[in-house]
This record gives structure tokens, sequence and C-alpha cells, in this order.
């Protein structure tokens, strides 16, 4: 699957991800491929993306997320 991170300063597409895992205002989320679409508020969360064996470790503060 292909995650595209967006903020008012900074664009980011990466693609072949396995999963991605952070935390929405309902709690902890983990999006595979095929996952249901979806659009929930991120909260204050370490954010993880896989890419097969490598992990991608960053931070949201805030924000949406669109899962299609």
């Amino acid at each position: 699957m292909t995650i595209k991170i967006v903020t008012s300063k900074y664009k980011k597409e990466i693609t072949d991800v396995t999963s991605l895992h952070l935390k929405t205002i309902d709690g902890d989320i983990t999006i595979l491929p095929n996952h249901y679409p979806l659009v929930t508020a991120i909260d204050i969360s370490e954010v993880k993306i896989k890419k097969g064996k490598e992990v991608i470790e960053a931070f949201a503060s805030n924000g949406l997320m669109n899962v299609r």
C-alpha cells in the first residue's frame, strides 16, 4: 500500500508499506493492505510504518487519516 503524509510544510509518499500503526481518538489502530475505507482523527502518538522488515518511526501531534 502507499501512504501519503501531508502537512503545511511537508509532503511525502511512502510506497510498498506492509502496515501502519498509530493512535486515533478512538484508540490504537493498525492499517493493513486492503483495509476498509475509514476517516478518523489522529491523536498525539508515535507512528510506526512497516515496509517488510524495515520500521520507520515518526510522531503525530494531530490531524486526519483517510484510508481508501
